[in-house]
């Protein structure tokens, strides 16, 4: 199997994730294009691991706390939810998780209502 084919499956199942995460938001009469801080979270298997993610997100402009006792990374950036750019973010968020033997597993945001 090649990389393309290991990390296809992690990009699929995330994009469908994102879908649900945005029909949610859209249910609330948010389309996802204000900005706003978007959480994220990635799991890893060492300290090693989380801190050389820690140190890509700095370098990206994500601000986050240190890698808590299991390895977990909590991040935050602000963003609008839809679009290329965002899309683009969450494939290097998930490629570089992968890379380092971890695992990117998603992101949140509160609903911010078109204005009427």
């Amino acid at each position: 199997m090649s990389e393309h084919d290991a990390t296809w499956g992690i990009h699929h199942d995330g994009a469908e994730a994102d879908e649900r995460m945005r029909d949610t938001l859209r249910e609330q009469g948010d389309d996802g294009t204000r900005s706003r801080m978007v959480d994220h979270i990635a799991y890893f298997n060492s300290q090693e691991e989380a801190e050389t993610f820690v140190a890509f997100l700095r370098e990206h402009g994500y601000e986050s706390e240190e890698p808590d006792d299991e390895f977990s990374v909590s991040f935050t950036r602000e963003s609008s939810v839809v679009g290329d750019e965002f899309e683009s973010e969450l494939s290097a968020l998930r490629s570089k998780a992968y890379e380092l033997g971890g695992q990117y597993d998603g992101w949140g945001c509160t609903v911010v209502p078109q204005s009427g």
